[in-house]
């Protein structure tokens, strides 16, 4: 990246996702800094950066990082005018000789466009479609998910209804981007400018919304279970290890009297040698409903097919995720895995020996007893291994927090040797 300062408002999550450029005009000397010109003397508050709409703007030289074949834009801003106001206005426009343009502009007749590639109009979202949910003078967020093709505009939570999604666009350079106004200093945008994101990599409206509503990076808070196996977390009077989601969910070890069947703690992990296990009594923190569970493990391949984790609904039925012999995980949902009954896949991700992190989305969890992680429900097929992190969220999670997940549980490895 050209400019430093803006890999520095980069989260490690984000440049992962593919992030490729990202602001948010927090003051003059940042974006001076970052090598920015500001036209005109902007404003800034809590908001981002002020622009009058009629002198103000600014502008930056851009090396490819709007000019992917796949291309994520987020935009936050507060518009000082209604989507109808007759009047066109420039969110940004990057271009460079030769007229290859990206842009987004509200245009007079306050149709939202985007055009991407060599000047080639992707998004037309008539004011009709959009202007309910547009916010005069408040915060708006406006996300572009674009693979040539595929053209996806949402605002404020909703997918826009898109009259050019098919059209296809060929990914050029651009050697400036002007933000607050078109490339030429014409039809300049009042109001705030408050982020502005551009990433290599399609999104979804689920991302967007996160974005929208900031939920993206807090999705933590809202786990049932969530367990660190930190050593100030090991109970030793009550022979458990506890849940930091603050819903109680703690884990017993073993059957919490047999030593033989507890694993090891260690420094921010918990090691498995064979019949050791850890189970969470049904708790109406834990009722029955679609859930994602998350693990990050280091297991060891036996030649047996052996339970990451199992569900007990009672009466034996349930649901759980195996390691199987050749190393694949299987999912069962009602009968289980051991009885050889009951719909399951294998080879949903390849396993290999190593430190992993695993996301199972859409788990539907009906604990009658009890969860067991590394065993089935009856404290057998044990698995052993290595736990460093064990979460349950009640929700799905999208492809940003899923790798907000493996980073930070990657970095927290070892953090407490």
């Amino acid at each position: 990246m050209k400019h430093p300062s803006h890999g520095a408002t980069i989260l490690p999550a984000e440049r992962d996702r593919g992030c490729r450029f990202k602001d948010d005009f927090r003051s003059q000397a940042n974006m001076v800094a970052s090598g920015w010109t500001l036209f005109n003397t902007p404003t800034f508050d809590a908001r981002g950066m002020i622009l009058n709409g009629t002198t103000q703007y600014g502008t930056i030289p851009l090396q490819r990082e709007f000019s992917s074949a796949e291309l994520t834009v987020h935009l936050e801003f507060y518009p000082d005018f209604a989507h109808d106001d007759g009047v066109q206005h420039y969110f940004l426009d990057a271009e460079t000789a030769g007229n290859p343009r990206f842009l987004i502009r509200k245009a007079a007749n306050g149709v939202l466009q985007v055009y991407c590639g060599a000047l080639t109009n992707i998004v037309y979202v008539a004011a009709a479609s959009y202007g309910s949910y547009w916010v005069n003078g408040g915060r708006n967020i406006l996300s572009l998910s674009t693979i040539s093709g595929t053209n996806v505009c949402m605002l404020n939570g909703h997918q826009l209804t898109n009259t050019l999604a098919a059209t296809a666009w060929v990914p050029k350079a651009y050697d400036t981007l002007t933000v607050g106004s078109a490339f030429d200093g014409s039809d300049k945008f009042p109001g705030a400018i408050s982020r502005l994101y551009a990433g290599a990599h399609t999104s979804t409206l689920a991302e967007h919304t996160a974005v929208y509503n900031n939920t993206m990076w807090n999705w933590e808070n809202r786990c049932t279970v969530d367990l660190q196996f930190r050593t100030d977390d090991y109970d030793i009077a009550n022979v458990r290890t506890l849940d930091s989601s603050g819903n109680g969910n703690h884990a017993t070890l073993g059957d919490g009297s047999t030593p033989t069947t507890y694993p090891t703690q260690g420094a921010g992990r918990m090691t498995f040698d064979g019949g050791d296990y850890l189970q969470i009594p049904a708790d109406a923190t834990l009722p029955s409903g679609t859930y994602t569970v998350l693990m990050a493990f280091n297991p060891v391949i036996d030649g047996t097919s052996d339970f990451l984790f199992d569900a007990d609904s009672g009466g034996g039925a349930g649901n759980c995720f195996v390691w199987s012999v050749s190393g694949n995980y299987a999912f069962t949902s009602g009968a289980l895995y051991r009885d050889g009954a009951g719909p399951y896949a294998t080879n949903i991700l390849a396993g290999t020996a190593g430190i992993q992190t695993l996301v199972f989305q859409g788990i539907t969890l009906d604990i009658a007893a009890h969860l067991t992680i590394f065993a089935n429900d009856s404290f057998a097929s044990t698995l052993k291994g290595t736990l460093f992190d064990f979460k349950i969220i009640p929700e799905t999670l999208n492809q940003t927090q899923i790798i907000d997940y493996h980073s930070k549980v990657m970095r927290r490895m070892g953090a407490e040797e």
